[in-house]
């Protein structure tokens, strides 16, 4: 199949368009785990907890606290949210708390545990979690230290 360069990549929804979404299956899976969900970015200023949803999967989100701390808590996820990821980026020094919901796992956490970047003298530190099961949430790549908790 031939690249739909011509064709607009997102919605207006954040969501690949039919062409492209049908690009990337039949090109054997180029960005497959990506293919249900596509980027869009969620920027963060507030230091209060953030109470993550299924619709900010698929999603960037952002963390432009400086030297503040900013403390999210992922959704609650069923069978028809495996496969969908979701990524965090820390620009500034404060702390980054990734909080999973009910028993899941982040990694090697414990149920329910968290994932924290605490590292100093980095002002951008980003990480990507995939949903490899019904509660577990796989970390497919980042930059920084991430403590698992």
């Amino acid at each position: 199949m031939q690249l739909p360069i011509r064709d607009k990549v997102l919605d207006r929804n954040g969501f690949l368009t039919e062409p492209w979404r049908k690009w990337f299956e039949e090109a054997g899976g180029v960005a497959s785990i990506f293919s249900k969900y596509s980027a869009a970015k969620y920027i963060v200023t507030t230091v209060d907890p953030i109470y993550l949803t299924a619709l900010q999967l698929g999603k960037v989100i952002k963390a432009e606290n400086g030297v503040n701390g900013a403390n999210f808590k992922l959704p609650s996820v069923g069978r028809d949210d495996v496969d969908a990821w979701i990524a965090f980026v820390r620009l500034g020094t404060g702390r980054l708390v990734i909080d999973a919901a009910d028993s899941d796992v982040i990694e090697k956490s414990s149920p329910g545990g968290r994932i924290v970047c605490m590292e100093t003298g980095r002002v951008a530190a980003s990480i990507i979690l995939f949903l490899a099961s019904e509660t577990c949430w796989s970390i497919f790549g980042g930059i920084g230290v991430w403590h698992v908790y």
